[in-house]
């Protein structure tokens, strides 16, 4: 199996209170597939020209394969939908329209900086705690 450096969890589950969850798998998986594409032809013509890729064009092709999305069921959360979860980290993304999936993208996936305007919560291991003691698990 491959290992991935991220992995995006996006409920799919009937209850969300906002519709837009199909779009978000897409716009994603179009996302990172684009940016692929365009590191491939980047690295492509570097060599052609026999110049160096850029860290940058080398990062976002790694990044086309390092991502894993997963569709999931319901999340509990269906009155801040659409949601999703990026691992490892824990970070809760709520309330999101497709438009939203680039800045996440770009700074959470490529910077490794959550976007904090669309953060839900974040699911770090004292907050964790926290909320296993608080729901007496």
């Amino acid at each position: 199996m491959q290992a991935y450096r991220w992995h995006i969890l996006i409920c799919t589950g009937e209850n969300c209170s906002n519709g837009g969850k199909k779009e978000l798998v897409q716009r994603f998986a179009s996302k990172l597939r684009l940016m692929g594409l365009q590191a491939q032809l980047a690295r492509k013509r570097a060599e052609m020209t026999g110049s160096a890729c850029s860290p940058e064009i080398e990062q976002r092709l790694e990044l086309w394969r390092q991502v894993k999305i997963t569709r999931t069921g319901c999340l509990e959360e269906c009155q801040d939908g659409p949601m999703l979860v990026i691992y490892p980290g824990g970070d809760w993304y709520a309330h999101l329209e497709p438009e939203e999936v680039d800045p996440i993208v770009e700074e959470h996936l490529l910077k490794g900086c959550p976007v904090a305007r669309l953060l839900h919560y974040q699911l770090r291991a004292e907050t964790h705690e926290a909320l296993v003691e608080a729901r007496g698990l």
